[in-house]
């Protein structure tokens, strides 16, 4: 199960609903790190995390493309909008 689904299964079903919804609506690509990073840094969920947890989940969570300094999502929005879609049922 991932870390998505599990974290699904943790909230109400209405909950779990609303964070698809919001999945659906996260950007997808960055021209650099260093944007990215500022986009999610203090924002939300984020504001809480200690040092290195975002720089960690960033370099996890975002793939390069080829050719190109442009950074995209490793889960595509919609494929995590699924996932907590289906946990929240």
């Amino acid at each position: 199960m991932t870390l998505l689904a599990r974290l699904a299964m943790k909230v109400s079903r209405h909950s779990g609903l609303a964070l698809a919804e919001m999945a659906k609506k996260r950007r997808a690509e960055w021209p650099d790190l260093a944007t990215a990073k500022k986009a999610y840094s203090g924002r939300g969920a984020f504001a809480t995390w200690r040092d290195g947890y975002l720089d960690a989940y960033l370099q996890g969570g975002l793939l390069a493309e080829e050719n190109s300094d442009m950074l995209h999502l490793a889960c595509a929005p919609l494929l995590g909008s699924g996932q907590f879609q289906r946990a929240a049922n």
